[in-house]
């Protein structure tokens, strides 16, 4: 009798393996499927720090100097810079002033003021812009053009 047993269950017929084939199908099915919708969808939703970046925005203006200001300065006189910067106050970011390209200040804290002293007389083009700490532009502000004389004390 033992002998007949064997026999028996040496013949596997392929609907008993059913279950295996059905989950070997369906996980490569998923990974195949997974693969192509990630290389085809933006899915930057699933992390937190990028949804923060991309929802933060500055209104950042130049308040002084106002645009084609003339400044006659006497020896040693200076320029005052203010700028206001709005919605940043819930994210870490500077604010950065820059003179002809030449970055002059950098702000971590309001009040964003200062005095500016030229070194020549001409024109010069202001540009302010505020940034995140991972240096992504989160607002900037027009280009803002003054003239600066230097003038001869009257004694």
């Amino acid at each position: 009798m033992k002998n007949k047993y064997r026999k028996y269950r040496k013949y596997v017929f392929f609907l008993d393996r059913f279950p295996y084939i059905v989950f070997l199908i369906v996980a490569g099915l998923t990974v195949w499927l997974f693969m192509n919708i990630d290389q085809r969808l933006d899915l930057s939703f699933f992390s937190p720090q990028e949804r923060q970046a991309a929802a933060v925005s500055s209104e950042v203006v130049v308040t002084s100097p106002a645009e084609d200001q003339v400044f006659n300065l006497r020896h040693r006189e200076t320029v005052p810079i203010e700028v206001r910067a709005s919605d940043i106050e819930d994210v870490e970011s500077v604010v950065i002033v820059s003179i002809d390209g030449q970055v002059v200040q950098i702000f971590t804290d309001p009040p964003y003021a200062f005095e500016w002293e030229p070194e020549d007389e001409g024109e010069y083009m202001l540009d302010v812009e505020a940034a995140d700490m991972d240096e992504r532009t989160i607002g900037s502000s027009d280009t803002v053009t003054f003239r600066v004389n230097f003038v001869s004390p009257g004694w």
